[in-house]
């Protein structure tokens, strides 16, 4: 429901007096104007962009955390140039992802900018599941299944928290959980044993 309020505006008309001169006189008209309110559903969506926002530097900081230590425990199988490539990649999407918290946090929008906010936040999370998902083809060694699991528990490790700071969205949560657990499923799914089958359905 809109309340109205009141604009004043003045205009200058000249009366005549008795000495024959004229002066200005202020009258002033009330004109009254409706504010149109902001739709409910916008509301929401402000308090959950709101939300996504808050959770950011945790979320690129377990980014951060947990890809330096994958890389460095990775053994020689996989060279490092590749490594250290997919790690500076984690690094650049991070620092761009900081710098729109940085702006949202500056610019403080209003509840009618909420869907474009929320449209970046869902394109840098999907820009993180992307990484991730490459993260889990290039970073897959074969032959040793300890260091696959420990890939696999990253990954799922991801996906968990991502639960908890990408849900008050779901749009910005699926679109980083897709790519980045399908990609893992699908090199688990092509090992072809019955062990990378069965962990390919968890992934699933």
């Amino acid at each position: 429901m809109t309340e109205p309020h009141a604009a004043v505006t003045g205009s200058f008309v000249r009366h005549e007096h008795d000495s024959g001169r004229a002066a200005p006189v202020l009258e002033a008209s009330v004109s009254t104007t409706a504010t149109p309110a902001v739709p409910r559903s916008l509301l929401i969506l402000a308090e959950q962009t709101a939300a996504l926002y808050r959770n950011t530097p945790m979320v690129l900081a377990g980014n951060l955390l947990m890809s330096t230590l994958l890389v460095l425990v990775l053994p020689d199988a996989i060279p490092r140039h590749v490594t250290l490539a997919w790690l500076a990649l984690v690094y650049v999407k991070a620092s761009a992802r900081f710098a729109l918290w940085l702006a949202y946090r500056r610019l403080k929008p209003l509840p009618d900018a909420a869907r474009r906010w929320a449209r970046w936040s869902a394109y840098g999370s999907a820009t993180a599941g992307v990484v991730w998902g490459v993260g889990a083809i290039v970073l897959f060694v074969p032959g040793q299944i300890d260091f696959q699991l420990l890939l696999l528990f990253v990954l799922i490790g991801m996906g968990s928290s991502a639960v908890y700071a990408l849900t008050p969205y779901l749009p910005v949560f699926f679109a980083f959980l897709l790519p980045c657990i399908i990609p893992a499923g699908f090199v688990f799914a092509i090992q072809g044993d019955s062990l990378h089958i069965l962990l390919a359905i968890m992934i699933a």
